[in-house]
């Protein structure tokens, strides 16, 4: 049996040209990422180094450099798109994708999307 960790990247805003809306083709908005990782690691502790593990820091890289496609017309499509990101690592066993645009809505504190990819669905 693979021996897997919980890795997470929570509350990780950047700014975004995401939206349907004219003023949202105009200027970026504050994208505020949530995202759960089951990562297999080495079966043994002594195994454990920055090589044998999923870096957290090169997925924050990597989807900041989804920023250069240019604008996203939905929060669904950028969630499909990180999750796709994180799971090019084979290692990561599944991923929760938690996408929020906090002043997207007046009236409520949050509004978004959570999608939950697997290996098996690449």
């Amino acid at each position: 049996m693979l021996k897997t960790i919980k890795l997470y990247i929570h509350g990780l805003k950047l700014s975004w040209f995401i939206g349907i809306l004219d003023f949202e083709y105009e200027r970026s908005q504050i994208v505020v990422f949530d995202i759960d990782m089951d990562v297999v690691v080495p079966k043994k502790e002594e195994d454990m180094s920055v090589e044998n593990i999923v870096c957290y820091k090169s997925i924050v890289d990597s989807i900041k450099a989804l920023r250069e496609q240019g604008h996203v017309r939905l929060v669904e499509t950028l969630a499909h798109r990180v999750a796709h990101v994180c799971l090019r690592d084979r290692r990561v066993v599944c991923v929760s994708v938690k996408l929020s645009k906090p002043n997207a809505v007046p009236e409520a504190e949050n509004v978004g999307v959570i999608i939950k990819k697997r290996q098996e669905d690449q």
